[in-house]
């Protein structure tokens, strides 16, 4: 998980403690090698790690584009509208 570090305000990984959860009957330890699924990853956690990454989402599927998309369709049918007066 990132973390923002208090005292230099530089971002880091923090890993969040693992219980080793595994039978030990002294000769076999059964379960050492399970990890726990993740918790699943909330929209912002998934832009800030594609960002870490260096991917850069589409400027066609953002939502600055649909608003700039949107302000075009009404500024068309504002000008069609006054020139049919």
């Amino acid at each position: 998980m990132l973390v923002k570090d208090p005292t230099t305000g530089l971002m880091r990984i923090e890993r969040g403690p693992i219980e080793a959860k595994y039978l030990d009957n002294g000769k076999v330890k059964i379960g050492v090698a399970y990890t726990p699924k993740p918790v699943p990853m909330s929209n912002e956690s998934v832009r800030m790690q594609g960002v870490l990454l260096g991917i850069r989402p589409d400027f066609l599927s953002s939502r600055f584009a649909l608003f700039l998309y949107a302000l075009l369709i009404g500024l068309c049918v504002w000008g069609v509208a006054a020139a049919a007066k």
